[in-house]
């Protein structure tokens, strides 16, 4: 937006920043509006907000965008340039830096032309009362086109766009709506039935409920969470779905080391941290430019809270679950050695023992030092997947 104006950016009023913005997303990336048709609704619509000479200035930019428009290339930095990937594809510079450091400038720009695409529809088939065949066929029978994914056992691939509410196998409980990526996680703790099973992080209950699905709806599932709210949407997705073996728990998960009657109870925990969430941008676009380099500093602290406080849960012999749903080492694979460093006697255990997944699956593309085979991670370009990583571990 800078190059089409005089005045420095950062003290426009910012209702005049959200206008030219508008205009210029209407003149540069939608297509079947033609250029003096956005020009004047734009400044039309900014009447109501905006005095006059805001508007002579918006007016101004907007019709220099449209005389700049076929010369776009040269207001762009140079391609093979960090700053180049962030502008052309709309990704926090700081952001961009950080990835290249990690990956290069092919992945990282792959990476943020994945994030800018629309992902698939993925449904997580309910066990419990339909097989993955018979959703196929439901879903066929209303018209929707789908296929069974390779990844994951249970889940599905919607390839066409319809309405949630109105898609029948889901109002009826014989479906949940999740990535395949976070169907893995729950596959990975690989709950059995009859055990006791703790989710220090429940909500909205997605895998929950795919763990209740894995262990054949017996047992004991606590769903903890520290907002009461939304433990309501736990409850309700368990109800739908007809699992009837999780408790709802009000918890806060960096304080687990209080709960001294959950202390070496559990078979097996899973922690699904609060994190960036850098690994679902893609469903997320508004969420990169929330984010700041700061709370990858803030973050892993109250993870590695977290992963302490839930460890003490575990039984001797049992199996903890770590993951996120980011692609950033800090919060990853970096907060687990610190976990390993601090509390001996736990074990890595690989992915790859537990999930039958393609060899290139998973592969972490960093070269960061404390980089494990072990840890699954997975990516929006290479997996087609939202990001996640995931670590197994066992209590000796």
């Amino acid at each position: 937006m800078g190059k089409f104006s005089r005045r420095p950016i950062q003290k426009l009023e910012p209702n005049l920043r959200h206008f030219c913005r508008l205009g210029l997303f209407q003149i540069y990336l939608l297509e079947h509006i033609p250029d003096p048709i956005a020009v004047y609704e734009t400044v039309e619509a900014a009447k109501r907000m905006l005095h006059k000479g805001s508007l002579g200035y918006l007016n101004g930019l907007l019709r220099s965008a449209v005389r700049q428009k076929e010369n776009l290339d040269q207001l762009l930095p140079p391609p093979s340039s960090a700053d180049y990937i962030g502008v052309r594809h709309s990704h926090p510079q700081w952001l961009v830096d950080r990835w290249i450091t990690h990956w290069g400038l092919t992945e990282t720009t792959e990476l943020c032309v994945a994030n800018n695409e629309v992902p698939p529809l993925t449904l997580r088939t309910n066990t419990l009362k339909v097989s993955r065949a018979d959703l196929l066929a439901n879903l066929a029978k209303a018209g929707l086109e789908a296929e069974a994914a390779e990844i994951t056992r249970d889940g599905v691939i919607l390839r066409q766009g319809t309405s949630i509410p109105q898609l029948t196998p889901l109002l009826q409980g014989e479906c949940q709506v999740q990535d395949l990526g976070s169907m893995l996680v729950a596959e990975l703790l690989a709950p059995e039935p009859g055990e006791k099973v703790l989710d220090v992080c429940s909500a909205p209950g997605g895998k929950s409920t795919h763990l209740a699905q894995l262990m054949k709806n017996q047992g004991q599932i606590i769903a903890a969470d520290i907002h009461k709210n939304r433990l309501q949407l736990v409850e309700e997705n368990a109800q739908r779905l007809g699992v009837n073996i999780i408790e709802t728990v009000v918890q806060d998960a960096s304080l687990l080391f209080e709960h001294t009657q959950w202390q070496q109870i559990f078979d097996r925990v899973l922690v699904d941290a609060p994190c960036t969430g850098l690994g679902v941008l893609r469903r997320r676009a508004d969420a990169r430019w929330r984010k700041s380099p700061a709370d990858l500093l803030e973050l892993p602290r109250l993870q590695k809270a977290i992963l302490a406080g839930a460890a003490g849960t575990v039984r001797p012999g049992g199996v903890l679950v770590y993951s996120t749903c980011s692609i950033d080492s800090a919060e990853n694979h970096e907060v687990v050695q610190w976990f390993l460093e601090h509390y001996p006697g736990w074990q890595v255990e690989s992915y790859r023992d537990q999930l039958n997944l393609p060899a290139e699956y998973g592969v972490y593309l960093g070269t960061h030092e404390f980089a494990r085979s072990e840890y699954l991670y997975t990516y929006p370009h290479r997996e087609g997947t939202d990001g996640f990583f995931a670590a197994r571990l066992r209590r000796s």
